[in-house]
């Protein structure tokens, strides 16, 4: 049987290895980028299956273009976070540029935050393990974020 870190590594190969998609000029009903993902909160379609949806359709088109417009200003700063780190990671990962205003002083936080903990959990005993174990494109922002959460499949 796979550990963890195993079943992590497959899924992430999984995801490398099909072969990009060119986005259609018919669109998508996916968002396509951070700003088509604000429309569709802004329409009241709730966060997890907008960003379900982002994160489809970015492994199917893996182009920079879904990093170019900044995360919603609305949201928190915590999430305006996450999404800068976001955009960081799965950039380098696909070997994509990835935008400049990522690196603004906005995008990190001042203490440190477990996403877990907006599930109801409370992690703070976890959290240095986390943190460790998080990507630094979210360590360095002081968030304990798994890539294993960005994996959709």
């Amino acid at each position: 049987m796979m550990n963890r870190d195993q079943l992590d590594k497959a899924a992430w190969l999984s995801i490398r290895s099909r072969a990009p998609i060119p986005i259609s000029k018919a669109g998508s009903a996916r968002p396509l980028d951070y700003a088509s993902l604000d429309a569709q909160l802004r329409d009241g379609v709730s966060f997890e299956y907008a960003w379900s949806n982002f994160l489809h359709a970015f492994y199917a088109h893996r182009t920079a273009s879904f990093f170019a417009h900044p995360s919603p200003s609305y949201l928190s700063p915590r999430y305006q976070s996450l999404l800068a780190g976001v955009a960081e990671y799965l950039s380098a990962e696909f070997e994509l540029p990835y935008p400049a205003s990522v690196a603004s002083p906005q995008y990190f936080l001042d203490t440190p935050w477990d996403t877990e903990e907006d599930l109801g959990l409370d992690m703070s005993e976890f959290l240095a393990d986390r943190m460790a174990r998080s990507p630094e494109a979210f360590r360095k922002r002081n968030i304990a974020y798994l890539s294993r959460n960005l994996i959709t499949l």
